[in-house]
């Protein structure tokens, strides 16, 4: 609203306001125009044009009242050309108009809109064009100021509560909010819109037999994941218990050492909040659970970007998509966005132009913008198999706080993935095998060290005995890895991040590109085979 009242205050004609929540932002306009002391004028197409006066009151702000609709004025042209030549000479009003952004599209709405505009400069008032969409032609973008209304932040949200406890009195709910508890339902309502919040306490109430207790936080959040994951593009992920990782040392200290960036203290400190990383690696060594267990790590909400929910075949909706989306998870910060195997969102955007007339360009312009303007403490963590399709702006710093290459897992690494697998089977020889698998899987990811795993209780279950080591040996003997079936593009990838990312580990995968380098600065690149001996390794020239 400050930037809205500053708009008006110099004196910019015409506003598009896009905001879901209609009743609350003509709620906070009729106080502006109380506050600016500027007559206020509300338009519908299904009433026509009606005023809104504030007469004084003894007992606090004067209540609005409203005059009577005036049909006349019911057409959207009428309409105009009655602004224009009547209401304007008036100086000092504001014209509300409800939804008409779905006139936008008649070429005589926009050139009176346009038209419009001069006169009501000169007369001191404005237009305010109110949308649940952003649907503006692009004829109109240099004449009309923009933005979108955010939704209810904290202190809105308890305020909301405090007076729904007020309105509910003869109930036994006075009073009760303490702070605490009210301010654990409010931050379990963030990223709803006041009506969805009000909606959302009040089936609350019925469930906990009419009282607010702390128990109502964890109903409102169960219905704001309900609500938010009808978000096109975003995917909420509820929280894993006894998810664990394996390897990845390094990226582990350095989520370690940020665990608190989002606190208060640190923003006491001068600390800047995270931005975000880019984990470009090797696919199925972990990137992706690397995502999760941050969410999990830093114990932070997970949305996960769903690129191609973005695009939409109707003119302005793949932009309005992104807008709501980006809305939505500021909504909820602090929490973890995770754009999973972005280089493929990304394909295609050169020549977007020829295809789909910049839609692709524009929208992934927007969030490479926001990823390094926000100020919402949104964390981004984006995963990427490939370097090649990613556009060199991407990669700058400002965008990232780092990039970590994650490599195949080391022998250590191996261990501790295939100890995580054996305990999660019930096995009994933890210790012993997961020393074996380390040691026979050179070359293998995460990933297939736990399908080699899965294979060998199958193995055993289908001998109707329990599973040994030899089980998982033999099924890691009939693999062919990742690391041979993409062995030129694993070395490219590796000679890539050699010098332009962070090791997402600081044992055995440092010490194992240590050593490909000393190999490749001999002329020579061995990339390890599972099930072979180190002789027996696949040499390319």
């Amino acid at each position: 609203m400050e930037q809205i009242e500053d708009a008006l205050r110099a004196g910019i004609p015409i506003l598009y306001v896009t905001s879901p929540e209609e009743e609350r932002v003509v709620t906070a306009l009729e106080q502006s125009s109380r506050r600016l002391k500027r007559k206020l004028w509300l338009y519908t197409v299904s009433e026509g044009l009606w005023t809104v006066d504030f007469p004084p009151s003894e007992n606090g702000p004067p209540e609005p009242v409203y005059g009577k609709p005036n049909p006349e004025f019911r057409d959207p042209v009428a309409l105009l050309r009655n602004i224009k030549t009547t209401h304007v000479p008036k100086r000092g009003a504001i014209y509300l108009l409800l939804d008409f952004h779905e006139f936008l599209s008649d070429p005589v709405t926009r050139r009176l809109l346009r038209d419009l505009g001069a006169v009501l400069k000169a007369a001191n008032s404005a237009v305010i064009i109110l949308a649940p969409v952003a649907s503006l032609p692009q004829v109109l973008e240099n004449d009309v100021w923009c933005r979108a209304f955010p939704l209810p932040t904290r202190t809105e949200l308890a305020a909301s509560l405090g007076r729904y406890a007020e309105r509910n009195a003869d109930d036994g709910l006075a009073g009760i909010a303490a702070d605490q508890v009210r301010a654990a339902v409010a931050e379990a309502g963030r990223g709803l819109t006041l009506k969805q919040f009000e909606q959302s306490v009040a089936r609350a109430m019925v469930r906990r037999q009419g009282m607010i207790t702390a128990a109502v936080a964890d109903d409102i959040a169960r219905a704001r994941k309900d609500i938010l994951r009808r978000t096109a593009a975003l995917t909420w992920i509820d929280a894993e218990p006894g998810l664990n990782w394996g390897g990845l040392s390094a990226l582990k200290q350095w989520l370690a050492e940020r665990k608190r960036g989002f606190s208060d203290e640190a923003r006491r400190a001068g600390l800047p909040a995270p931005r975000g990383i880019l984990l470009l690696g090797v696919p199925g060594c972990g990137k992706s659970l690397a995502a999760r267990m941050t969410a999990a790590f830093w114990n932070l909400p997970l949305a996960r970007l769903e690129t191609g929910g973005l695009f939409t075949s109707r003119v302005g909706g793949s932009e309005e998509r992104t807008r709501q989306a980006i809305s939505a998870v500021e909504a909820i910060a602090p929490c973890v966005l995770w754009i999973d195997e972005i280089e493929k969102a990304m394909a295609g955007i050169s020549g977007s132009a020829d295809s789909d007339a910049g839609t692709a360009s524009r929208v992934f312009a927007a969030l490479a913008t926001w990823m390094q303007e926000k100020t919402a403490p949104v964390f981004v963590v984006a995963t990427a198999n490939s370097v090649a399709a990613l556009p060199p702006e991407l990669l700058r710093k400002g965008r990232w706080d780092e990039i970590f290459f994650v490599d195949l897992p080391g022998l250590g690494e191996r261990r501790e993935i295939a100890e995580i697998h054996l305990r999660k089977a019930g096995h009994d020889a933890v210790q012993a095998d997961a020393r074996l698998i380390a040691e026979h899987g050179e070359g293998l990811s995460g990933a297939e060290i736990e399908q080699a795993i899965v294979a060998g209780r199958y193995r055993a279950f289908a001998a109707g005995r329990s599973m040994t080591g030899g089980d998982v040996l033999a099924a890691m003997a009939g693999q062919v890895p990742l690391s041979v079936t993409m062995a030129e593009e694993i070395s490219a990838l590796r000679e890539w991040a050699a010098v332009r990312a962070r090791p997402a580990s600081v044992d055995d995968v440092q010490e194992q590109r240590d050593d490909w380098r000393r190999r490749k600065a001999g002329g020579l690149v061995t990339l390890p085979v599972a099930g072979r001996s180190t002789q027996d390794n696949l040499v390319m020239d």
